[in-house]
Parts: structure tokens; sequence; C-alpha cells
């Protein structure tokens, strides 16, 4: 099965190394400039950005899109959620009806649309959802994890269940797009306020209670977006947000430790050297639930300490307490 992955970014690399342990796949992977290509080519045998990797030489790179996407069955959109609406736009010429996107991306963007709906207003082809627990290097480093697969028809999971056949990823079933793509959009936000407590000392049983009033949050907010409630206990929903607000790994948690611990200088520096999602996440969220006017007082809250920075270390905690869950 030839599989085209759109984004050389380190999770659509650490992607195709996954599915390249399946012998049956032939990937190729688009590259957004010719000097992207030769600089991950040049580190094939030793990739820096996921801890010196081999990359598998049968993992092809190429700046066409007509090379990448011919006879390609399926096509996974892996680029940041800002760009996706530029890239399907200029890679549309060259997908074919029958050819099933797999999106990748997540988050929202600043249209505060997830990404899944970018693609659908410009492409005809079938659609899936695909998003889990995962950090990139061990998506790399072939360790055992979990992804929920989100398609309206059972026949499509099968198709893509087939690519991954012989890989260490669990794959789950779920005819829920909008659940599935609200973990990818939602945990970085959670993840920066499990490192803030962290930051400022706190216990793990206080992490607890913010993380609890999180995951019923979500809880209430599914369907009010369109989700299903069922969706909660995902790896695309429960895994992804446990894993990334719990872990050091995580840059949005590492970034939150240190507002937590008053190193604003080091923030900023990390933010500068790093990818943080949860900022602008946290942005386009707050602003996606006004647009929907939804009331979310956990978000709101969130919004107003890490955006609009109104720091105020006693009353954080002191707030926490009076967020009750609701049904």
């Amino acid at each position: 099965m030839k599989i085209a992955i759109i984004g050389s970014g380190v999770y659509g690399i650490a992607m195709a190394t996954s599915l390249s342990q399946n012998i049956g796949n032939d990937i190729f992977i688009w590259c957004e400039s010719e000097e992207s290509k030769v600089r991950i080519e040049s580190e094939r045998n030793s990739f820096k950005a996921l801890d010196n990797i081999c990359i598998p030489p049968s993992i092809k790179f190429s700046t066409s899109y007509e090379e990448v996407l011919d006879g390609a069955t399926l096509v996974f959109i892996m680029v940041a959620s800002k760009y996706v609406s530029s890239v399907v736009q200029d890679m549309k010429t060259f997908i074919k009806d029958n050819q099933i996107i797999v999106v990748g991306t997540k988050g929202l963007n600043s249209t505060y649309s997830f990404a899944f709906e970018e693609v659908k207003k410009v492409l005809n082809s079938s659609l899936v959802v695909i998003s889990g627990g995962n950090f990139a290097l061990d998506l790399a480093k072939i360790h055992p994890e979990g992804l929920t697969v989100a398609t309206e028809n059972i026949d499509i999971f099968n198709i893509v269940k087939e690519a991954y056949k012989n890989t260490p990823i669990t794959l789950e079933y779920s005819n829920d797009l909008y659940g599935t793509a609200l973990g990818g959009a939602i945990k970085n936000v959670f993840a920066l306020g499990s490192g803030i407590i962290a930051g400022m000392g706190y216990s793990d049983s206080t992490r607890s209670l913010f993380l609890t009033l999180g995951i019923n949050e979500i809880k209430r907010l599914l369907p009010l977006i369109g989700g299903n409630i069922t969706s909660l206990t995902n790896f695309a929903l429960f895994g992804d947000f446990v894993m990334t607000a719990t872990s050091t790994k995580s840059r949005n948690y590492s970034y939150g430790k240190l507002i937590g611990e008053e190193k604003y200088e080091e923030a900023e520096d990390f933010k500068n050297k790093n990818t943080v999602e949860g900022i602008e996440s946290l942005k386009y969220f707050y602003n996606y639930l006004k647009k929907k006017n939804i009331d979310s007082k956990l978000i709101n809250f969130l919004y107003e300490y890490i955006i609009e920075k109104n720091y105020d270390y006693k009353k954080f905690c002191e707030t926490l307490q009076t967020l009750k869950n609701t049904d």
C-alpha cells in the first residue's frame, strides 16, 4: 500500500517510521522545501530531532505533491494546524476522489476550526481523524501505543488498519470525528495548568483535583460541540489528556511548570526555542467556545491566568476549589 505523508516535521517522520514496520507499505513524505529535504536526508542515519534515530531507508522524501500523492491509498495530513488550509488547497489538484485523507493534525486554527473541517471544505475524499496519546519520539522508537481512528465508514477503518498491520500500534474504531478532534485541541491547554501546579510546589493530590476538573469539563463539552460522550475514554481523549498533562516530556507541561516557578524569563526563552502548542490552543479554544456561545469557567480561568497573565498564585488554587464539576 502506498502511503503519502504531507508534512516532514518530527510527528510526520515518527508516524512514517512506525508505519514502515509493515513491509507492505510504500511510504513517501512531502517536504515543504528542498532545503528541508536535503537536511533530513543528510541526517537520515542519525536524525537529531528524534534522539538520533535512524530513519528507515524505505521512507522516501520529495518536494513534489504529484510524486508523493500519485497512487497513494492513504494521505496523512501532518502539518501544523495553521498550515492545513493552504496545504490542502495546494495539493487538491493531485488528489483523487478514491483516496482516503487521514488527518493527524491536532488542535484548532485561527478560524476556530478543527483541521478535518478545513480539509472537508476543499476535498470530497473520505475523511479519517486519527489521534492518541503519542509523543513523536515514542512513535519513532516503535513503542507500543494506541490511536483512535475516527471515520463514519467501517470499511475505511479496515483499510487504515491494514496499513498498521505488523506495527506496535493498537487501533480503536470510532465514528466520532468531533470528539476525537477535541482531544488534540484541548489536552495541551490542561497540560499548561498541570505544569503550573507542579511549578508552584503543590502535591500530586492538588494536580489530581485539577485534572479531574479537566476531564469532567471535557465530558460536559463533548455533546455541546457535536461529539459523543462515549469518546471520553478513547485513546484520543483520555489517553492523550493523561499523557500530555502529566509528563515532563510535554513541552506544554514544562512551560507551565516554569510559569508556576515564577521563572518568567526562562519560560519565554523556552517558548522561543520550542513549540508550545498549548498557548495558541488556549487562545483558539477560548474563542471557539465564545463563537459557539458555550461557557466554560475552567477555560476562562486558564485564559485569564495564562494568556492575560493575571498571575496570582494564592488565588490559583483557591479558584480551583470553587470550580465545581457540572453534569
